[in-house]
């Protein structure tokens, strides 16, 4: 991320001010949110007429908006060019979506399916150890074990989705 000084350089160049305190105001909550600070401020339809609202009589609508949104455009090209120092050079960043992936979706699901087997497994094992504690309720009803499975799956894709988009 482009640090307070290069944005307000940038601003400076660009429309001969630095405009300190609307970087400042975007980049508060990263002392909080570290690298995700660009959920909060960051949102060109919900943030952009806060900040003409805060900061347009100071600096005329249009350079607010202009500072705002070179902001948000710095940012994003700093992201691009960290994404691409860590990829190989044949893959490519999708903004519009945050699933991760073929390749990690597939490892992914991989690993939440053999924990499922392992949850069945364990719970076999435990049910032959101690006398049929539990009984037989999930050989009777399999068709609840495997709905339980493919619902904790899916709140495992959702997770992971979530952890994607998070980080």
């Amino acid at each position: 991320m482009p640090n307070h000084e290069e944005h307000c350089r940038h601003s400076e160049q660009r429309y001969g001010v630095r405009g300190d305190d609307i970087h400042t105001w975007m980049d508060e909550p990263s002392y909080i949110l570290g690298r995700s600070h660009r959920d909060e401020r960051h949102d060109p339809r919900r943030d952009l007429p806060i900040v003409i609202q805060m900061f347009g009589d100071e600096y005329g609508d249009d350079v607010a908006r202009q500072i705002f949104l070179d902001h948000i455009y710095l940012d994003k090209q700093e992201r691009e060019r960290n994404q691409l120092s860590q990829n190989e050079p044949s893959q490519t960043y999708n903004y519009s979506t945050n699933f991760p992936s073929g390749s990690d979706w597939g490892f992914n699901i991989i690993r939440l399916i053999l924990a499922g087997f392992l949850f069945i497994i364990l719970l076999y094992a435990f049910n032959n150890a101690f006398g049929n504690p539990i009984g037989l309720w999930w050989a009777e009803n399999w068709y609840k074990v495997v709905g339980f499975s493919i619902f904790v799956i899916i709140l495992g894709i959702l997770f992971l989705y979530y952890w994607k988009k998070r980080s």
